[in-house]
């Protein structure tokens, strides 16, 4: 009886299609709740950064930590380079939603920019989603 629970992944889980699946397709819009940590838990010198921002907020900290101009001019390259691949990414997003904006009543600003509701109906999201992880960009991959 024990061993049978070590078994049962498929039939707790559902089926390991959700394998296949973005991680974008389970985040919803609402805030993630506090987690009631006692705030003199925190180091006072903490510094709470955007994931998507950590690898440009770690380079930023060697570049000011560093002293020898060498080891110096690595992280700035580093930066430079997370910098430009992220604006590359940013144009060409523009761009896309650029060309497909006029089938929608908004403006490109407002699709990139805020958090509209999609309809109950999900298979042209989930096609252009994936469409646009295998032919332009896998976020999974980009660091930027």
């Amino acid at each position: 009886p024990i061993n049978a629970t070590f078994f049962q992944h498929a039939q707790h889980y559902g089926d390991l299609k959700i394998a296949q699946q973005h991680i974008a397709d389970f985040l919803g819009t609402e805030k993630v709740p506090p987690t009631g940590v006692n705030s003199e838990a925190v180091p006072k010198n903490a510094e709470f950064v955007n994931f998507r921002d950590i690898s440009i907020k770690l380079t930023e900290k060697n570049i000011q930590s560093i002293n020898y101009i060498y080891e110096k001019q690595i992280y700035v390259d580093e930066l430079s380079r997370l910098l430009k691949g992220r604006q590359y990414v940013d144009q060409h997003l523009r761009a896309f939603v650029d060309s497909v904006h006029h089938m929608t009543r908004l403006d490109t600003n407002a699709l990139l920019n805020s958090k509209l509701e999609l309809s109950e109906d999900m298979t042209c999201y989930k096609k252009f989603v994936d469409t646009f992880h295998d032919k332009c960009f896998n976020m999974n991959k980009v660091s930027f």
